[in-house]
């Protein structure tokens, strides 16, 4: 319910940032993103930890988790979320591999997962939680090029290179709403 409601936040910062066209404020939706993602990792490993580690049908959500941190951060923060994903699935198969009695903790019918199985599982995951974020970045940035050449083409004339005149008018706009503030 916190995780829901922390997301409700972030989209109503993130809505409202967007509509005021201030990008000092941007920064703190983006510091906001950041820790969104943090704490969705923490409850992911939560999931995954009580429907049973190793053998949870919720582990490939980890690739998913990836998938959205390389569109909301940068490609360095992209892999160290990746690289924390899968130190947080390590942790949960070690403790899911030492077959703690006083866990409650439910392994279905599997029984309690094996140090070489938890340490299979996790590179298979490594190594597909590693290109997801490759790839994934790489689309990323691609298209936020081709989105800033677009911008560009849109806003200059094509023969002089000047700015035209819609560029002019939204400009014309923020520094009105600027100077009635």
């Amino acid at each position: 319910m916190t995780i829901a409601l922390y997301n409700i936040a972030f989209e109503i910062d993130h809505w409202w940032c967007v509509r005021a066209g201030e990008c000092a404020e941007m920064d703190r939706v983006y510091r906001s993103a950041n820790v969104q993602i943090d704490v969705d990792l923490v409850a992911l490993s939560a999931l995954v930890f009580f429907t049973g580690g190793p053998y949870s049908p919720f582990t490939l959500l980890y690739v998913l988790h990836t998938i959205t941190a390389a569109f909301l951060l940068s490609r360095f923060e992209t892999f160290l979320q990746a690289t924390l994903a899968l130190g947080l699935f390590a942790a949960v198969g070690v403790v899911h591999a030492s077959s703690l009695d006083w866990l409650p903790v439910s392994t279905g019918s599997w029984g309690t997962p094996s140090i070489p199985y938890t340490t299979t599982v996790l590179a298979g995951l490594a190594l597909t939680v590693y290109g997801v974020a490759w790839l994934s970045t790489l689309l990323v940035q691609r298209n936020r090029e081709t989105t800033d050449q677009l911008q560009a083409r849109v806003n200059t004339d094509g023969l002089t290179g000047l700015f035209n005149y819609g560029y002019f008018a939204a400009q014309l706009e923020i520094e009105m709403q600027r100077a009635r503030r």
